[in-house]
């Protein structure tokens, strides 16, 4: 597996991410009674997207090193399938979430104006509307709070994957910086014996 092309899929899962957290936004902002929950699970997203951007720029960076006269990869092929399996997770619950939004988003208004309008006819719709829109919340509140779960799993692997690449990647510039300044020294040495 290229690191470019791992590269190109997590920042296109990133994207999705974006779009999944302004179409989340735009419901929270459309229901009345958005319990704590659904913002978690906004706030999850966009964490998500940050640590997906963070491993799309390190994978840009193994690509630079795959090109370099140093050779020196961060991420393996098991590392780039682990990130790509992770990323993809992500996605799908990206989707999950996108389809949970668009069924129960056009359901509960439509129920709920019908239901309205055939059974109790002198009740202001807009009350019933929120009323069936509070009570609906409570009934998906299991729903959003399985999203927010799965995607701290795979939040969890992409940040323990950020982590050790970085870490390793500090710890090869430190070993060359250590070394250089070690061929500098033992070249001085050889330099002052020979005077």
């Amino acid at each position: 597996m290229e690191a470019l092309g791992a590269a190109s899929a997590v920042l296109g899962i990133a994207g999705f991410g974006l779009q999944v957290y302004q179409t989340l936004d735009d419901f929270i902002s459309k229901a009345t009674g958005a319990h704590q929950c659904i913002i978690t699970l906004k706030t999850d997203i966009n964490l998500t997207n940050v640590t997906l951007t963070r491993i799309q720029k390190l994978l840009l960076k193994d690509e630079e090193a795959k090109h370099s006269d140093k050779g020196r990869r961060l991420f393996d092929d098991a590392v780039l399938s682990a990130t790509q399996d992770a990323a993809n997770e992500c996605f799908v619950v990206f989707q999950d979430i996108i389809s949970f939004i668009e069924t129960g988003g056009k359901l509960k208004v439509s129920r709920a104006t019908k239901k309205q309008s055939i059974q109790v006819p002198q009740l202001d719709r807009e009350a019933v509307v929120s009323k069936m829109q509070s009570i609906r919340w409570a009934l998906v509140d299991k729903e959003i709070t399985v999203y927010t779960s799965r995607l701290l799993s795979f939040k969890v692997s992409l940040n323990l994957i950020f982590s050790v690449t970085t870490f390793e990647m500090k710890y090869s510039e430190l070993m060359d910086h250590n070394l250089t300044n070690e061929s500098t020294i033992l070249i001085d040495i050889r330099n002052h014996q020979v005077r």
